[in-house]
């Protein structure tokens, strides 16, 4: 099993039964109050386009592609699944209420990805993170990010089927969203194709300056990184920082942690390009060290 998550923007907030109504559509709200005891004053209710389809819209940031089977087939086990702010087990604030597939609309060039309605708790977001319901309403917090269990991925390029990351073939280990040259000239992106997948959050991102991930100030950008990216898996990264340090020249390192240090704090997914965008500049023996600091971040 292998954990996935993937970026989104928020489509539209509803602060009142007027604004639900026209969030979801009238039809949909008909059918969502016949099931859930709607509440806009007790809930902030926020609607996505969680994850989209791979057929149509490409992999995401991350280099995986869902394929539009699987979103079709298993959209439903969003509903019911927890919200939180920054992907943080302790930071729970609601729930998806409901979730939908929209299919793929030839005449609009529109659809193909899960769309949910997110429900969350206005007081206990306000108590966990003061302001973030009014930082959602006023446009200030824009990103959401799914999080989704996959039994196995498929390689684009070789077709190696893996069940955790030790069983990834060089291709996802080490060139991952990169285009390769095959042998007949041709040139493939290389991403993974999930399988059997399973979501069990969507998650709030807070901007690292209003109060997201690990907060707080650091001269060296490479100190910094490795508190934003310990407060996500837990794990002191200070000598994987250090060994990467090491490993490039100086220029390229201050560039490094720079641009990765500022891509933290507008999320997971942006520091994740920056780092696959590094790793195509390195020696394969650092690469692997960067694949290891891209893999980290992703817990």
């Amino acid at each position: 099993m292998i954990i996935k998550f993937g970026s989104a923007k928020i489509a539209g907030v509803a602060t009142s039964t007027a604004s639900l109504r026209r969030l979801v559509g009238y039809n949909a709200f008909v059918k969502i109050a016949a099931i859930y005891e709607l509440d806009t004053d007790k809930y902030l209710y926020i609607r996505n386009h969680s994850v989209s389809s791979g057929e149509y819209w490409g992999p995401n940031g991350n280099g995986d592609y869902f394929p539009e089977k699987e979103l079709a087939e298993n959209y439903k086990t969003f509903i019911g699944q927890r919200v939180s702010i920054d992907h943080k087990d302790d930071l729970i604030i609601g729930h998806v209420l409901t979730s939908k597939y929209i299919p793929w609309d030839n005449t609009k060039k529109i659809g193909a990805f899960v769309e949910n309605i997110l429900a969350i708790d206005r007081e206990l977001a306000e108590k966990i993170h003061p302001g973030l319901v009014q930082l959602i309403i006023d446009g200030k917090v824009t990103d959401t990010s799914m999080g989704a269990l996959t039994r196995y991925t498929v390689c684009s390029i070789c077709g190696n089927a893996a069940e955790t990351e030790e069983e990834y073939c060089d291709h996802v280990k080490n060139h991952k969203m990169e285009k390769i040259a095959l042998a007949n000239g041709e040139k493939r992106l290389v991403y993974e194709i999930c399988h059997e997948v399973s979501f069990f959050e969507d998650s709030i991102i807070v901007p690292l300056h209003l109060g997201g991930k690990a907060g707080g100030e650091g001269a060296d950008p490479k100190a910094k990184v490795i508190q934003i990216i310990a407060s996500v898996s837990k794990i002191d990264l200070s000598r994987l920082i250090d060994s990467i340090d090491s490993s490039i020249s100086s220029e390229l390192s201050k560039n490094f942690f720079e641009e990765l240090n500022s891509a933290l704090e507008q999320g997971i997914e942006p520091a994740l390009a920056v780092i696959y965008k590094y790793s195509t500049k390195v020696e394969p023996q650092t690469k692997r060290l960067f694949a290891r600091l891209a893999s980290l971040l992703k817990l």
